[in-house]
C-alpha cells in the first residue's frame, strides 16, 4: 500500500509539473503572438503613411517692416540690388529676403559679402515641419503622393543651383532658361499623374495639394516664359520664385496634419 501511495503521490507530482509547463508554455506563446501581431499592425500602420522629413532653409534678411506697405516699399529698392525682393510675413511683421540656401554655411558666406553694404541684414532660419499623410494608398498612390509632397523642396533645390549657376556665370542665361523649362515639365509631369490617380478623391489634403502644386506650376511656367532672362532681372525672378516654392509648401501645413 505504501509503494502504491508513492507511486500515484509521484503520479501526481509529475501531472501537477507537466501542466504548469504548459501553462507557462502558453503564457509565452501568447505573449509572442501578441507581439507579432501588434508588429504587423504598426507595419501596415508605416506602410499607410507618406512623410515628408522635416528641414530647414536659410534665407538672408534686408530689412523687418511693421507694415507691409513699407516692405513693399523696401522690396521694389532690392529688386533693383538683384535681391529677390520677397516677403515673407513673420510674427505680425514683414521681411525682405535678399535670398534663400539649403546651408546655413552657404547663408553666412553671402551675408559676409552684403554685409557691409545691409549692415542690418541677418540670417533667418525657415523651419519646415515634418509632413505625414495617413491613408489606404496603392503602391502608386503611395509614389506619386511622394512625389507630390517634395516637390517643393525639389524647385527651391533646381532654382537654387540655377541661380547660383547664372549668379557666377558658369552658365549662360539661355542655358538656365532651358534647365527652368525642364523643371517645369517635371512640375507639370507631377501634376498630371496627382490628378490622375486621385481624380475622385477630394479630401481637404489632397485639394489643398493639388491646389498649391497648380500654383507652382504657373509659378515656375512664368520663368520659363521671361522674356528678359538676358538682363540682371532673371536672377532676381529667379530668386524669387525659388523662394515662392518653400513659401507654397508652408501654406500646406494650414490644411494638412503636422506630426
Amino acid at each position: 500500500m505504501q509503494e502504491n501511495g508513492t507511486k500515484s503521490f509521484s503520479e501526481k507530482i509529475f501531472i501537477a509539473s507537466f501542466l504548469t509547463l504548459c501553462f507557462v508554455i502558453c503564457i509565452a506563446f501568447a505573449s509572442m503572438t501578441a507581439t507579432l501581431i501588434t508588429s504587423e499592425i504598426s507595419q501596415i500602420n508605416a506602410d499607410n503613411q507618406i512623410k515628408l522629413s522635416a528641414y530647414n532653409v536659410f534665407a538672408i534678411n534686408l530689412g523687418t517692416f511693421k507694415t507691409e506697405e513699407s516692405a513693399k516699399k523696401a522690396s521694389n529698392e532690392y529688386r533693383l540690388q538683384n535681391a529677390s525682393g520677397f516677403i515673407w510675413k513673420h510674427d505680425g511683421n514683414f521681411m525682405v529676403f535678399a535670398s534663400a540656401y539649403e546651408n546655413v554655411s552657404d547663408a553666412e558666406k553671402v551675408l559676409a559679402k552684403i554685409s557691409e553694404k545691409h549692415e542690418t541684414a541677418l540670417i533667418f532660419k525657415i523651419e519646415l515641419l515634418q509632413l505625414v499623410l495617413t491613408g489606404n494608398f496603392s503602391s502608386n498612390e503611395k509614389e506619386v503622393l511622394s512625389k507630390s509632397l517634395s516637390l517643393f523642396k525639389l524647385c527651391f533645390s533646381k532654382l537654387l543651383d540655377i541661380t547660383i549657376s547664372l549668379d557666377t556665370k558658369i552658365s549662360s542665361p539661355i542655358e538656365c532658361l532651358l534647365r527652368i523649362n525642364e523643371l517645369k515639365s517635371d512640375v507639370s509631369k507631377i501634376k498630371s499623374d496627382l490628378t490622375t490617380i486621385f481624380l475622385k478623391n477630394s479630401t481637404v489634403e489632397l485639394l489643398s495639394l493639388k491646389s498649391n502644386i497648380a500654383m507652382l506650376e504657373k509659378k515656375v511656367g512664368l520663368l520659363a516664359k521671361a522674356e528678359n532672362y538676358e538682363n540682371q532681372f532673371f536672377s532676381q525672378q529667379i530668386k524669387y520664385t525659388q523662394i515662392e516654392s518653400i513659401s507654397l509648401q508652408k501654406q500646406l501645413y494650414e490644411n494638412i496634419l503636422v506630426k
